[in-house]
């Protein structure tokens, strides 16, 4: 068990771990335990804690061996194979990587994003641009969406520029927060497509890792009412989610602004194909399987993962662990798919 730990008089962060870990422990996976052990209990619900481990969470990583990365100005930060120099190295498939942080933290170049985005340049050879955005509660609805639909288009505009008349094949792919930033975004572009002249590129698939897609999970009383979950609980979901939304609504409204939260969207036709992976243990599980359900059910190809014994953060934290492996695995078999001609 870890040892309580306080800081200034201001942040005090409660370890939590024998409340937090004596109702889950039985249930993880014994292979992510050592994980399980290593991650704070803490409560996210309030900006003074946020903005100190956002602080954290802010410096700068290095990507992988192997791995290069190119700093893009007010977009965010490419990452590619070490022998690809574009334009000589030209291309048509990429991915955009959206970080998690409950959209109130994170940041497209800390180690977290550089170990995700490196990872994912070598399991599927190709560029990943990892967007930038705005977080709240400084920064509200719609401007974390409005600042991944323009890197989006600097995406696409980039490999039009290099594809030589290749077909252009992207991914929108995320964690947490970004994956539910990500499946928003593909609604956006679905629609934009539909109503306006433009012809605009849509994802080939979108691949989504423990997504946060729904506000009303956090007004869940059932779900608050258990032991926090392992490492985002609903305390934190419903902060998140509150300074998020900005100040015209909040969290369980009957209606939200469009694109606001992914599972409020009632027709999912014709959005890209989807794999969605969850742990069985994670707050978002519930979430995560019924908006698979319900694209399944509207005619979008999906894959849903649940992987037992697996909880949030797992595969993003985890590194050679057996089931972080597989699950990254099925991750690059899914993604594969929709980078082949």
């Amino acid at each position: 068990m870890l040892q309580q730990q306080k800081v200034e008089k201001d942040i005090v962060i409660v370890d939590a771990k024998e409340e937090q870990l004596g109702y889950w422990e039985s249930r993880v996976d014994p292979k992510l335990l050592t994980i399980a052990r290593t991650l704070p209990a803490i409560n996210f619900d309030s900006w003074l804690k946020k903005s100190f481990f956002n602080m954290i969470m802010a410096f700068p990583g290095k990507p992988s061996a192997g791995v290069k990365m190119e700093k893009i100005a007010g977009i965010g930060a490419l990452f590619y194979p070490e022998d690809y120099e574009p334009p000589s190295g030209i291309t048509s498939s990429a991915m955009l990587w959206i970080h998690g942080g409950g959209r109130i933290m994170g940041s497209a170049r800390n180690s977290i994003s550089c170990d995700i985005c490196s990872r994912v340049v070598n399991l599927l050879g190709v560029p990943v641009l990892s967007a930038s955005h705005r977080v709240a509660p400084g920064f509200v609805f719609p401007d974390a969406l409005d600042d991944l639909t323009k890197a989006y288009i600097w995406l696409v505009e980039r490999l039009q520029s290099e594809a030589d008349g290749k077909k252009l094949k992207i991914l929108i792919s995320g964690e947490s927060a970004g994956g539910g930033l990500a499946a928003e975004l593909c609604q956006r572009l679905l629609d934009e497509s539909l109503e306006s002249d433009a012809n605009i590129l849509l994802p080939a698939a979108q691949l989504l890792i423990y997504p946060m897609l729904d506000d009303r999970t956090c007004v869940n009383d059932d779900l608050s009412a258990l032991p926090p979950h392992i490492l985002w609980n609903n305390t934190s979901n419903n902060y998140a989610w509150s300074t998020y939304l900005g100040n015209n609504c909040k969290p369980g409204d009957e209606a939200l602004p469009k694109y606001a939260s992914a599972s409020r969207r009632e027709d999912l036709s014709s959005l890209p194909p989807a794999y969605i992976i969850c742990g069985d243990l994670d707050l978002f599980r519930d979430e995560c399987k019924d908006y698979a359900r319900r694209l399944e059910e509207s005619g979008v190809e999906t894959e849903y993962v649940e992987v037992e014994g697996g909880f949030h953060g797992f595969m993003t934290i985890g590194t050679n662990e057996e089931p972080v492996v597989e699950a990254w695995q099925s991750f690059r078999d899914f993604g594969e798919k929709y980078l082949v001609d």
